[in-house]
């Protein structure tokens, strides 16, 4: 007969594909992980895993386990989600995904107002652009580009932002002439690439300017911001990056097409929760109070 922990081990096993990576993730030695595997086998009297050269694979009664692990860890997660989510103490640490330019020009310019507002709430931030799992509370809100599909994510669109051309001073002076509108035939680009954001500003780029000339490309938009800044090169980016980014001088703004929803996200089990309520209700504030940032109607 199996015990709780043994499923854990088993589904660690089969996500690991071998005892190593298994002993990795479950925060023990590779030891413990052979001799339990051993053990499980034992009292069941039949083979959970085929030790094959590429790795270890389940069989027929290791897939079962596998299977009723993976229920016992959904519906543990689904009870924890429930529990937090009716705690009504503003204690504790709250773990916020974002892409790192959010992260960067948002969430880091707002947390010491909330910190003075809640000094015993401590924010952990995910600087990431790969979206992490609510559901699996490997974060307690998300900040995201896009409008969510998920039916069970609750929410709020807190801004819509706005991107622009962005070159630096030397180049804006010399690309605007004698103050007209800039001239970018001729110019050199920073390209951004990787994810689906990045490939729809490519597609942009190439539609308007199909012969243009490259100084780099990058998967980080604060990279492109500072090549631009430092180098002989125009680049798209999204207001609230180019304002912040010192040396940069906007060319044209706002680039409608490029216009994106911004959105706050949390699980609809936690949107009671106090610590999770606190902060979306402060950077749904924050974002209002920086319409100017997103939109490309600063200043500068």
């Amino acid at each position: 007969m199996l015990l709780w922990d043994d499923y854990r081990y088993a589904l660690a096993i089969s996500r690991a594909r071998g005892l190593a990576g298994a002993a990795t993730a479950l925060g023990v030695t590779l030891s413990t992980v052979y001799r339990r595997l051993e053990r499980m086998e034992e009292s069941v009297s039949v083979r959970l895993f085929d030790r094959l050269r590429d790795g270890y694979t389940p069989t027929d009664a290791g897939r079962s386990v596998i299977a009723a692990a993976e229920r016992m860890e959904e519906e543990t997660v689904t009870a924890d989600r429930i529990i937090t989510g009716g705690d009504l103490r503003l204690t504790g640490t709250i773990r916020v995904t974002a892409p790192e330019l959010f992260a960067s020009c948002f969430l880091a310019r707002h947390l010491s107002e909330f910190r003075a507002a809640h000094p015993s709430l401590e924010v952990e931030i995910i600087a990431d652009d790969r979206r992490v799992s609510l559901a699996e509370r490997d974060a307690d809100l998300a900040v995201r580009v896009t409008r969510p599909s998920e039916p069970t994510l609750f929410g709020r669109m807190i801004a819509t932002m706005c991107w622009g051309l962005y070159a630096g001073e030397a180049l804006a002076t010399q690309l605007k002439g004698n103050g007209g509108a800039a001239r970018l035939e001729d110019a050199l680009f920073v390209g951004w690439e990787g994810s689906v954001p990045a490939q729809t500003v490519s597609a942009w780029l190439d539609q308007r300017w199909p012969d243009a000339r490259y100084l780099c490309r990058t998967t980080s938009l604060i990279a492109n911001a500072a090549a631009a800044a430092r180098g002989p090169a125009v680049v798209p980016l999204p207001c609230i990056l180019g304002a912040q980014t010192p040396g940069l001088v906007a060319l044209e703004k706002p680039l409608g097409a490029l216009a994106v929803e911004i959105w706050i996200l949390t699980h609809q089990d936690l949107r009671g929760n106090a610590r999770v309520r606190a902060l979306m209700d402060h950077l749904a504030l924050a974002a209002v109070h920086d319409q100017a940032l997103f939109s490309g109607q600063d200043d500068g």
